[in-house]
């Protein structure tokens, strides 16, 4: 970082001469957040220029941060997709609300925005509460005692085979830590939902003001 505060961002290609990397190689910053999100900043405005150039969409699968005086490493990546073996299968009865869930997770896998993915996926997660709020009244109105606890797996190797049963693949250690942060493991459902991934909606939210001028980043933040 220069002493302007000027950051020198280098792109580097691939074996096919494609741009494939972006290095900043100097940048000062309190800790690991504060140097992604500096660093983030820099890099989306360039893709954002190159995107609107080209015509082409541009997307960010891992970011490596490196800490100078220590050689510690952070790394985040977007899930890679795998490849999906097509046999005979029966689809399953789907509901009024269930077509909707399964549109807004179609639409967040097709995104390359992360602020609009999330956006799909929080989505999700609000009807599936007001639903389930609905059913809860329909079984006290029977009077049945009803309740429910869900609790995210408290380790690593526990949230590995909790993601297999759900997706029916096996996962590397690294993809798990990044889907299923250590902050989220061994918490319920409903305080994972309110106290970390709600203050990211309303951050994504209010990013921009009702006159459009910018009132504070989208870029979404690790748990």
């Amino acid at each position: 970082m220069g002493a302007d505060g000027t950051v020198q961002l280098d792109g580097y290609v691939n074996a096919t001469g494609r741009l494939s990397t972006l290095v900043i190689s100097n940048l000062s910053a309190v800790k690991f957040s504060d140097a992604a999100a500096k660093a983030e900043a820099v890099a989306n405005r360039f893709l954002s220029q190159l995107a609107v150039r080209f015509h082409v969409p541009l997307v960010t699968t891992r970011v490596e941060i490196r800490e100078v005086s220590t050689s510690n490493l952070r790394v985040s990546l977007i899930m890679p997709f795998g490849d999906a073996v097509v046999a005979p299968f029966n689809l399953p009865y789907a509901s009024t609300d269930t077509d909707l869930y399964l549109s807004l997770y179609r639409e967040a896998l097709n995104t390359t925005s992360v602020a609009y993915r999330f956006l799909c996926m929080y989505k999700i997660i609000e009807g599936i509460e007001a639903r389930r709020a609905r059913l809860g009244s329909a079984v006290k109105e029977r009077r049945v005692n009803w309740s429910r606890r869900e609790i995210i797996p408290p380790d690593l190797p526990q949230c590995a085979t909790w993601l297999t049963e759900l997706f029916d693949r096996k996962w590397s250690d690294e993809i798990v830590h990044e889907i299923i942060h250590p902050a989220a493991r061994g918490k319920r459902f409903k305080h994972v939902i309110n106290n970390k991934l709600s203050p990211i909606r309303v951050r994504i939210a209010h990013s921009v003001l009702d006159n459009g001028n910018r009132h504070c980043s989208p870029t979404i933040r690790r748990i």
